[in-house]
């Protein structure tokens, strides 16, 4: 199951690019113990908008129609995966499959996408593979995703530094401007707390909002 991408993925006003002025999402900024001073100087900032935007491009360009979409694949020195698409919210069983044939060697290679400069989930210097998503924070089915299969990967290959797991996103327009407003604050606790916090702050507001655009 997965969510299709359609049109643009941000949502352009007169005063700036997206609002992030949601207090909800700065309560979870300060519950995670984020600087919310910096954080907020950040949203203030408003400089995220062109990166959410390259992700989207990237993701598209490496097959990406909808979300949760994957690559899945092998790691190479350049930050390049190659490896196999995975799309929509598949059970641990499938990521399980792809992951032990890229590590075995016995993996296609039929897409591929760089890592770029996204938050890294595990350790680089040893992981073989990586697990690169494209995700929407408004997606119901990327939220079904990160309830039910994400900590399984993470336990199983992640935190034993067989693979790495990268964010990259693809907020679609029909659940703007919550998903942009969640995508731009996600980066900007990175910005200021570093990957660990952003994949903290991820697992929190995916378990918390309502989705399709409704936000918390």
């Amino acid at each position: 199951i997965l969510y299709s991408f359609s049109g643009n993925s941000l949502i352009k006003n007169n005063n700036s690019d997206v609002a992030t002025g949601d207090g909800k999402i700065e309560g979870i900024v300060e519950e995670i113990d984020v600087d919310v001073d910096k954080y907020t100087e950040c949203i203030a900032d408003n400089s995220y908008e062109d990166e959410i935007e390259k992700d989207t491009s990237d993701g598209q360009a490496s097959g990406i129609t909808g979300t949760p979409g994957f690559i899945v694949g092998k790691l190479g020195s350049d930050g390049k995966v190659e490896g196999v698409l995975i799309s929509g919210a598949q059970p641990f069983s499938a990521f399980k499959e792809a992951l032990d044939k890229q590590l075995d060697g016995s993996g296609e290679k039929t897409a591929n996408v760089n890592i770029d400069d996204d938050p890294i989930l595990g350790n680089k210097d040893k992981a073989k593979v990586a697990i690169v998503e494209f995700s929407d924070f408004e997606c119901p089915y990327c939220q079904k995703f990160h309830d039910e299969t994400y900590d399984q990967i993470v336990s199983e290959y992640i935190d034993n530094d067989k693979a790495i797991y990268v964010y990259r996103d693809f907020p679609l327009d029909f659940h703007n401007p919550k998903a942009t407003e969640a995508a731009v604050a996600a980066n900007c606790v990175r910005e200021v707390a570093g990957d660990e916090k952003f994949y903290e702050f991820s697992k929190i507001y995916y378990s918390r909002t309502n989705s399709n655009g409704e936000g918390l």
